[in-house]
């Protein structure tokens, strides 16, 4: 008996007594075993004496013939010539049939037996046959032909054996009684009990042996593993609880109560899943319970948990649910628990390291494809668009592309110095990201050139766009661009054309619209070149 876990004593003498019941049951076994063989040798010798008995005295009844028996049974004297004749066969039949014993005829017409003839020294006719239990026998003989008996007379054992004598008529004459000594057969018996009680004694050394060996072992097997547990549950640096069928807390090693900050007697007795024991266990899987999957179902599981503790501080656990079984029926839990707070602080921390690397990311990219001054898409982003792969879906939705070059820009430069210059290109292109819808691209192509791409916009529309544009420049040329024009050269992407050539043609519109004169459009047709004004 030692502490269990679940409170009180766990016992486990139940492990002995089963040992002690199967060495109990193998010593059994083997002194049955022992017994039965003894019986069997013993009675199979018996039998064989008796049965070599019995034809003795049946042999015996048949070489004597019947008209001799009754010419003696006919007179009482012993002196007749039949009788000496009688008497001188049963010694000749005792000698063929080579009887240790003594050879007998029976009168057996009264109740009490008498000698007819005999080969045994002092019994001489009409002597009475009183050997024990004679009458038993002579009762068995009325339904029968033979018999055996066995018995003790003048200081040894006496083995009788009898068989019938019949007459002419069916009726019995007398009976032919074969007694043999069997002291010497009693010794052998004996020896053979002698010999068998050795060997149960033998039997049961090595059963007592084995079984003292096996008590033994398991003794210190028990003793192993009770140390084993001991350790394993109080060194352990994870939390271990056990639970009853409702879930309450039987018993909680060390590292639990640090983990819950408790101390054993504010642990025990309360119940894991429920908030009023102080704290709260909350399973994060919530397909996971451990009521109903372990204790109901015998489940095993893994999973994570939030405790919250009365201190409002929350720590993370990653835990182990089995089941606890006694006789093959589920009576608790036994929850393994490690604290992995820290680990989930390291993947919130890392999360939000890589979202912010994620932000600086882009953030980097978006400085690598965007013009400094004026905060648009720069010419390294225009070469990446043109790119056949990304091309090759725009053919399908239709996309027109605008090349702006500003008109006396350089005038500017010259008359007010490039600081004014690049104030009016950033108010340029903060008019054209304003003017153009989100999804269309504005890039600063060079110097005071931009691009615009108009993704699913045909030609047409292109145009229309375009002159809205200068209509709305021209509103605010006065106020932010002091009257400056644009010329647009306007081109629609081709099916199976590149982006070089694309771009070509456009810039072969936009020559067209300088030559023209400012504030024009000129579009880049395949089958038509038309001005706008």
């Amino acid at each position: 008996m030692f502490q269990s876990p679940l409170g009180g004593e766990l016992d486990l003498s139940w492990i002995k007594r089963r040992v002690q019941v199967l060495g109990s049951l193998l010593v059994s076994l083997l002194l049955l075993a022992g017994i039965y063989l003894l019986y069997h040798d013993l009675y199979s010798l018996i039998s064989l004496q008796r049965h070599v008995l019995e034809r003795t005295a049946y042999t015996a009844a048949h070489l004597i013939s019947t008209p001799s028996i009754e010419t003696a049974l006919e007179t009482k004297d012993s002196q007749t010539p039949s009788d000496s004749q009688l008497q001188d066969r049963l010694f000749a039949i005792q000698t063929d049939l080579n009887i240790s014993g003594s050879l007998l005829i029976l009168d057996v017409r009264e109740a009490a037996p008498r000698i007819l003839a005999s080969t045994k020294p002092g019994l001489k006719k009409n002597d009475l046959y009183l050997p024990p239990a004679s009458m038993k026998v002579m009762t068995a003989l009325s339904n029968a032909t033979s018999s055996t008996q066995l018995y003790w007379k003048d200081n040894t054992f006496w083995l009788s054996s009898y068989s019938l004598v019949k007459g002419s008529d069916g009726q019995t004459l007398a009976l032919i009684a074969v007694e043999s000594q069997e002291t010497a057969f009693l010794y052998r018996l004996i020896g053979y009990a002698l010999h068998y009680l050795l060997l149960a004694i033998g039997l049961i050394t090595i059963g007592g042996f084995l079984y003292l060996w096996s008590t033994s072992k398991t003794s210190r097997s028990l003793e192993s593993a009770k140390n084993r547990y001991f350790t394993l549950f109080r060194e352990s640096t994870d939390g271990i609880l056990f639970l009853d069928d409702h879930g309450n807390i039987l018993k909680a090693n060390d590292s639990a109560l640090v983990i819950f900050q408790e101390l054993p007697e504010n642990v025990v007795g309360r119940n894991l899943v429920s908030a009023k024991a102080g704290f709260s266990f909350i399973p994060l899987d919530t397909g996971k319970d451990i009521l109903k999957n372990t204790i109901a179902l015998g489940e095993k599981f893994k999973s994570k948990a939030k405790l919250v503790l009365k201190n409002e501080k929350i720590r993370y656990l990653s835990y182990s649910s089995f089941p606890l079984s006694e006789f093959r029926a589920t009576v608790g839990a036994i929850v393994i628990f490690q604290d992995i707070t820290q680990d989930i602080v390291r993947e919130q921390e890392l999360e939000y390291h890589q979202s912010q690397l994620r932000e600086e990311n882009r953030e980097l990219q978006q400085q690598v494809i965007t013009d400094p001054l004026t905060k648009c898409l720069n010419k390294q982003y225009l070469h990446h668009f043109l790119d056949w792969q990304n091309l090759r879906w725009l053919r399908f939705e239709g996309c027109s592309l605008l090349l702006l070059d500003m008109d006396n820009f350089k005038q500017i430069n010259d008359s007010k110095g490039h600081p004014a210059g690049d104030l009016v290109l950033q108010n340029f292109a903060a008019f054209l990201r304003t003017f153009f819808r989100r999804g269309d691209k504005v890039i600063r192509y060079g110097g005071d050139e931009f691009i615009v791409l108009l993704p699913r916009t045909d030609l047409n529309s292109a145009q229309r766009i375009a002159k809205n544009l200068l209509e709305a420049l021209a509103k605010e040329s006065s106020r932010s661009f002091e009257g400056i024009g644009v010329s647009i050269g306007a081109a629609e992407l081709q099916s199976q054309e590149e982006g070089k050539d694309w771009l070509l043609r456009a810039d072969q519109a936009l020559y067209e619209a300088k030559r023209a004169g400012k504030n024009v459009v000129f579009i880049n047709d395949p089958t038509q070149l038309e001005i706008l004004n």
